[in-house]
């Protein structure tokens, strides 16, 4: 989540304040990872500057804000005759598509809800609203076979909370009526409470990074996060060359344990030596690897582009990113300046990931296989999802920004979770590029889909 408030100019004219605000309109869970670069222009608007992590009655920006608030339990009162004191979600066979065999739920206040699942494959019954942390008012998975009470729904207000599986948000959804009268746990508007960091850049043609773990912010408040980084980060640094010129990078394992690693520029040309094999030329914990990567492609330069470097081990890629082993990578040429993109402070990379973190800010272990995908040959930690979307790093950011056009680099660096992105008043993004490079001409559209 990002919010983006003004850069703290006087709000005596029009032209002194300028924002957006952009709002995930929904969550869509599919495989796969899309890079999409996009300009998003700013317009004057009026009102006093709201200070970090609220609105005070202005428009701002928030990119990536999740689903928290959407859906609403407003009702202090809802009244639902003879509401029983137990409820159940069923799931039948076919459910990714055709949705729950009971989408609308009616529960008394303090009532029981549980969820049987029939189908053959994990799901999941998540509330849409979030508390001020970001945290679903209600969640659990059910695996196949299995019967699971639905916790936090006994504290809930009267109110209705829609509902959804994170697996499959395009096609399971629903509602919970809780009935009765007096308070209760409600949805809470997100407070932006901490500033959106970029990473160190790194612009030498030799560059050295030591993969160790370190304790990094990654909420605004409570103890930090131990992760395993890129060179005591995460994200990692930011690495910025021209097309064309050769890099080369060093890695050196520094993680605890006999970890092994390899690091894969996704989206890059290179020698096959060089392109993270899971299996081979890996990096054993005490050892280094210099990685070469020409940024050519057939002998030519390749387009300008937003890359980013991973860990690829075998049956660990999932469990080495969600630990922290990643980093963004930009290729640049001579047209960002001819055509007259943001350059500088306007010119945003915003790498999007989600966590699931304990009450002491530590990561969850990440989820075994997905049924049924199981055995030797099963994706290891497939579908593996966070309660806590992430931007650069960290929960919930804001960003002071000028009255200005800001280019967007998006980047959607979660193992399984898909992200529609639009802008909460209705304007469209101008999209000038994708993870390829820049398009033949600029397209606009209402929202941006990251994969």
């Amino acid at each position: 989540m990002i919010f983006v408030t003004s850069s703290g100019k006087s709000a005596s004219s029009p032209e002194s304040l300028c924002q957006h605000r952009a709002v995930v309109s929904r969550l869509l869970r599919r495989v796969g990872i899309v890079v999409v670069l996009v300009v998003a222009a700013v317009v004057p608007v009026t009102g006093a500057d709201p200070a970090p992590g609220g609105m005070s009655g202005m428009t701002g920006m928030a990119g990536m804000a999740g689903m928290a608030g959407m859906g609403s339990a407003d009702a202090a009162t809802v009244a639902v005759d003879d509401a029983p004191p137990a409820a159940t979600v069923r799931i039948d066979r076919g459910a990714t598509l055709f949705g729950y065999a009971t989408p609308n739920v009616v529960l008394a206040k303090g009532g029981t809800l549980s969820v049987i699942n029939f189908d053959s494959t994990r799901h999941s019954v998540t509330s849409d609203d979030h508390d001020a942390a970001g945290t679903p008012l209600f969640s659990t998975i059910v695996e196949p076979g299995m019967t699971m009470a639905v916790d936090g729904v006994g504290a809930l207000a009267p109110g209705v909370y829609k509902f959804h599986c994170i697996f499959h948000s395009g096609t399971m959804v629903g509602t919970l009526t809780i009935s009765g009268t007096g308070g209760g746990v409600a949805p809470a508007p997100l407070s932006f409470d901490q500033p959106l960091v970029q990473p160190k850049r790194l612009t030498t043609s030799r560059i050295r990074i030591p993969v160790k773990q370190a304790a990094v912010q990654v909420m605004p408040t409570g103890p930090l996060t131990t992760m395993w980084t890129y060179g005591g980060s995460y994200p990692g640094p930011t690495i910025v060359r021209p097309a064309g010129k050769d890099t080369k990078v060093t890695f050196v394992n520094q993680l605890p344990g006999k970890n092994s690693i390899t690091v894969h520029l996704h989206g890059d040309h290179h020698r096959y030596q060089d392109d993270g094999q899971p299996t081979r030329f890996v990096v054993a914990h005490g050892k280094a690897k210099t990685y070469d990567f020409p940024l050519r492609d057939d002998g030519s330069a390749e387009p300008a582009a937003f890359l980013w470097y991973h860990d690829h081990r075998m049956m660990d890629t999932t469990r080495n990113n969600w630990l922290g082993l990643q980093g963004m990578f930009l290729t640049t040429d001579g047209w960002t300046k001819k055509l007259g993109l943001p350059t500088g402070p306007y010119d945003v990379p915003l790498m999007v990931s989600e966590r699931s973190l304990d009450a002491n800010n530590q990561l969850v272990p990440v989820m075994p296989h997905m049924a049924p995908m199981m055995g030797p040959m099963a994706p290891p930690n497939d579908a593996t999802v966070g309660d806590h979307i992430l931007v650069n790093g960290r929960f919930a950011p804001y960003l002071n920004v000028d009255t200005h056009r800001y280019r967007l680099r998006l980047l959607n660096t979660s193992p399984f979770t898909s992200y529609d992105f639009t802008l909460s008043d209705g304007r469209p993004f101008v999209q000038v590029g994708t993870g390829n490079g820049l398009l033949p001409r600029a397209v606009v559209r209402q929202d941006i889909l990251l994969g």
